[in-house]
């Protein structure tokens, strides 16, 4: 083929393959556990407290090997104290929160599930009234 028909040939832009297709994942009904979620909460309130006593017994103990302790080594481990200490109240703060997330969840999944019921009694009140409609309209 000459270089000029290929020249003046029309340009078409090249096309992109269709992007594959997305399998979603199968939608699961999941039913709240209201048990489960109460021990979840009772377990990270307890992490909490767990790791702020460690924290706080750690540094009780450290306090009697600190009196005549000085040196490259007594700041090293004052350095790594202070870094037990901020983990500890990071930890404890994070278990806290989770522990108030957990809390809000079970408020939520309660009132959601006073709703779904209502709406559910509604749904067969309207379908009860429609059914004795039609056994009055098909006796009369």
């Amino acid at each position: 083929m000459p270089i000029r028909s290929i020249l003046e040939a029309p340009m078409t832009p090249p096309t992109s393959p269709a992007p594959p297709a997305v399998a979603l994942p199968p939608v699961i009904a999941v039913r709240f556990d209201d048990a489960t979620a109460a021990r979840l909460a009772a377990a990270l309130d307890e992490l909490a407290e767990a790791t702020t006593a460690c924290a706080r017994s750690s540094a009780q103990h450290a306090t009697g090997a600190q009196v005549d302790w000085v040196g490259h080594t007594r700041d090293w481990f004052d350095h790594r104290l202070a870094g037990l200490a901020t983990e500890a109240r990071g930890v404890a703060a994070t278990a806290r929160a989770e522990a108030g997330a957990v809390a809000q969840a079970r408020a939520w999944a309660t009132a959601e599930t006073a709703r779904r019921l209502d709406e559910a009694t509604r749904a067969a009140q309207a379908e009860e009234a429609r059914l004795l409609a039609l056994a009055a309209e098909a006796a009369a």
